[in-house]
């Protein structure tokens, strides 16, 4: 179930002082519900304008959100995603790009593992303002965050102010994996998250990230795969009930 919630304003999504999230999947194919294997923690980050809410919006309800203004605050959304076979459950955090609301939105940072760094093709000065946001989210986020460089509004390509190659250049050299995308048509959207998440879960795979650790934006998805991925911890519980 994909759910988006917003703060700062009601325009007829659900405005929230807390949040219930709802920790399942239904694979409508044979008719069952599984939890996810784990929970992401994301941000959408840039500056205002570049379209990150309708990104958010593509990436959940499948379709281009008309009538989006500036982000006040932040949104939320939530969705689970089949990556590789296992279930993810991404909650996103959509943070506003405007200056005098960056106070407020880089205290949703901390304990992210996974970020879209956002900037229009059409514009240089969304561009230029990488490299702040960048700084702010290695600052901020967990250690290892994962950050997807998103080249957005794909689809004004005859407005295009940033080349593809120079794009390109600074994801390699950030380290950033890179896409452009176009949540109007939705080409390249549900693509970033699942690299994204993709590559988080390869990271905890080969232990180069661990969900256990305070901080890393990862939570497992239920209990008996905790125990399943912590079987020294689940020894030593064993052995302290038997009193060997």
């Amino acid at each position: 179930m994909n759910k988006i919630w917003k703060t700062g304003e009601d325009n007829g999504w659900w405005t929230f002082s807390g949040l219930i999230l709802l920790c399942f999947a239904t694979d409508f194919s044979t008719g069952g519900i599984f939890l996810p294997y784990f929970l992401f923690k994301f941000l959408v980050i840039g500056n205002a304008g570049t379209g990150k809410s309708c990104l958010l919006h593509q990436f959940i309800e499948k379709k281009f959100k008309d009538d989006s203004n500036h982000t006040i605050g932040v949104e939320f959304g939530s969705k689970i995603i089949n990556v590789g076979g296992k279930y993810v459950k991404l909650q996103i955090w959509d943070t506003a790009g405007q200056e005098r609301f960056r106070s407020v939105t880089r205290s949703y940072y901390r304990g992210a593992a996974g970020a879209l760094l956002v900037y229009d093709i059409t514009s240089r000065e969304t561009y230029n303002a990488l490299t702040n946001w960048l700084t702010d989210a290695r600052m901020l986020a967990s250690q290892n965050i994962v950050i997807i460089l998103c080249g957005n509004k794909k689809d004004l390509d005859a407005d295009r102010e940033v080349t593809f190659l120079e794009a390109s250049r600074f994801a390699q050299e950030n380290e950033l994996m890179f896409l452009e995308t176009s949540a109007l048509t939705g080409e390249n959207v549900e693509e970033a998250f699942v690299q994204c998440a993709r590559k988080i879960l390869n990271k905890i795979e080969s232990g180069e990230l661990d969900p256990e650790r305070m901080g890393s934006g990862i939570q497992y998805g239920d209990a008996a795969l905790r125990q399943l991925r912590s079987p020294r911890r689940a020894q030593a519980e064993s052995a302290q009930e038997c009193g060997c």
